[in-house]
């Protein structure tokens, strides 16, 4: 069995509408067909398009450990 090819996205949801989406998508997979010789039956996509509630910005474990005084 040949591997698939897969393109896992994540978007914002008010960030893009379906058309963006459509744009976005068609854009990825051309350039793995072009670019990458992916053959074009085998490749898919999966969207996660993500509540703006659901990221968590973190500051880097660098900044944790710096007192200011």
């Amino acid at each position: 069995m040949k591997p698939r090819h897969a393109a896992k996205i994540h978007v914002l949801e008010s960030q893009y509408d379906k058309t963006r989406l459509g744009k976005l998508s068609e854009a990825i997979q051309n350039a793995a067909i072009e670019v990458l010789g992916v053959p074009t039956d085998d490749f898919f996509q999966i969207h996660h398009v993500l509540r703006a509630i659901a990221i968590a910005i973190r500051r880097p474990f660098s900044d944790r450990n710096t007192r200011t005084t």
